[in-house]
């Protein structure tokens, strides 16, 4: 997990569904890692938010016996573009 600047963001809730898998709800590690193992097949939407308010979405295939590096960048959703 980064920020715009891609500076590591620790502590961002990691939070998701798959219609009839799994869910995922986890925290970023000290170095912007999470890692949620376990999970059923399925086609998961990932929610990102970090303790500063900065979000982020992703939507991902998972597969049973995958491993699947994610980098997810946060930014702020209120800043005008």
């Amino acid at each position: 997990m980064t920020d715009v600047l891609l500076r590591q963001v620790e502590r961002a809730r990691i939070s998701g569904t798959a219609a009839g898998a799994g869910t995922i709800d986890t925290f970023t590690d000290h170095v912007g890692v999470a890692h949620a193992r376990f999970l059923p097949p399925g086609h998961y939407r990932i929610d990102v938010r970090s303790e500063d308010g900065f979000e982020a979405s992703a939507v991902v295939d998972i597969q049973a016996g995958k491993e699947l590096p994610l980098n997810v960048v946060v930014q702020d959703r209120t800043a005008r573009r």
